[in-house]
């Protein structure tokens, strides 16, 4: 069993490097959020536990000073270690999963959704090196703002996240990442469904659920950003 874990870790090692030398910006990695629905039909808000951390991670790219781990590795060292989105609960376990692909920080997220179709959105950020919560907040408000919600957490937390030792902070963010005002949730259970058909190597039809995405807000970034993703792969 101890040389399965090791060989593992070994591995997952290997296959997470940090994606270049010359970047030196600060690295956060952004997992899976896990999704209590405390409705009839709860399977059907599954979605979002990937669709608010494929938003998250737009709104994180936004600040200049940081760079975000690609999803795929994260999926990688995961799958490696037979790990889920519940597991990262516990920080020794987020922090140890966040150095293995080479983050400086980890982002854990839970959601709840209440009878009245509010979203609790609790979300953590864990520095891998000292196993430390740097950050932690919690937001509630109606479902269909979640784009909102998603955003409000990602300003306040890429100014907490430190950039030092490495490069001096550039200046900030680059500009508003240009949220949509309306289709809110629709917009983040499409990515999210998006997601996990990428995850299942169903790339196509990853591409068609982020194309009516656009559809729906044809200036998104996140969906931009995912079908960027999704048409460089084969």
């Amino acid at each position: 069993m101890l040389l399965t874990a090791v060989t593992l870790v070994t591995s997952a090692r290997a296959t997470a490097q940090p994606a270049s030398t010359d970047d030196r910006r600060a690295s956060v990695a952004v997992v899976d959020f896990t999704i209590a629905a405390l409705v009839p039909n709860a399977s059907n808000w599954a979605p979002l536990g990937k669709g608010m951390p494929q938003i998250l991670m737009t709104e994180l790219a936004a600040n200049r000073d940081l760079r975000i781990v690609e999803r795929e590795r994260i999926q990688t060292v995961l799958d490696e270690l037979k790990l889920t989105a519940s597991a990262l609960a516990d920080r020794e376990t987020a922090a140890r999963v966040g150095k293995l692909v080479g983050a400086r920080y980890i982002v854990t997220g839970a959601a709840t959704i209440d009878p009245r179709n509010r979203i609790r959105l609790d979300v953590h950020g864990i520095r891998t090196e000292t196993s430390v919560q740097e950050y932690a907040d919690n937001l509630l408000g109606p479902a269909d703002d979640v784009l909102d919600l998603v955003a409000r957490i990602g300003a306040t937390m890429s100014k907490r996240f430190d950039p030092t030792p490495f490069d001096a902070p550039s200046g900030g963010r680059s500009g508003d990442p240009g949220r949509p005002t309306r289709h809110g949730l629709r917009l983040a259970m499409l990515m999210g469904n998006a997601v996990e058909l990428h995850d299942r190597h169903n790339v196509d039809s990853a591409k068609v659920l982020v194309r009516q995405a656009l559809a729906l807000a044809p200036d998104y970034p996140s969906a931009k950003a995912l079908l960027t993703s999704l048409e460089r792969e084969k």
